[in-house]
């Protein structure tokens, strides 16, 4: 998953929206809706898109 990814998941969980809303690859949509994350693993990964990049 790259961070382009974490940051578009993070933004459609930020503004209350679906994932399936955004522009992302079906296997990343699939992960996603497959797998549930908790949200110290969601802030981690956001932390870390905004620190980079």
């Amino acid at each position: 998953m790259t961070l382009d990814t974490i940051k578009k998941a993070a933004l459609a969980m930020i503004n209350k929206k679906e994932v399936s809303s955004y522009d992302l690859p079906k296997s990343i949509k699939s992960k996603i809706a497959s797998r549930t994350y908790s949200a110290s693993e969601i802030n981690k990964a956001y932390k870390k898109s905004n620190t980079i990049g």
